[in-house]
């Protein structure tokens, strides 16, 4: 299991990427192996606002619904759209092209 050190990481097993004003959020490599192949993916929309701790959107799997929660408070300036259609790229790539959301913070 890689956990990269560059990344800030919540209780709620998601990382947080600090780009200046911009956060990218995703969830970590424990997440997405404990909830094992997914089906779905609902994110909140560009211009949503978010607070800490506060839902921007769901994953769905067989077994079950899993909350989204951000580990800081901002604005989503883009969803990954890549998701709806390839969203195994969050159990390949959760640190890279699994990435969910980018806020302005």
């Amino acid at each position: 299991m890689v956990i990269p050190r560059d990344l800030k990481y919540s209780e709620d097993h998601t990382w947080l990427r600090i780009d200046g004003e911009r956060g990218i959020i995703g969830i970590t490599d424990f997440a997405q192996s404990w909830l094992g192949d997914l089906l779905h993916i609902d994110l909140f929309e560009d211009g949503s606002e978010v607070e800490p701790q506060g839902l921007f959107g769901t994953l769905e799997t067989s077994k079950v619904s899993f909350e989204l929660n951000s580990p800081v408070g901002g604005t989503i300036i883009k969803k990954n759209n890549k998701l709806a259609h390839h969203i195994n790229l969050i159990n390949d790539e959760p640190y890279g092209g699994g990435w969910m959301i980018v806020l302005r913070m």
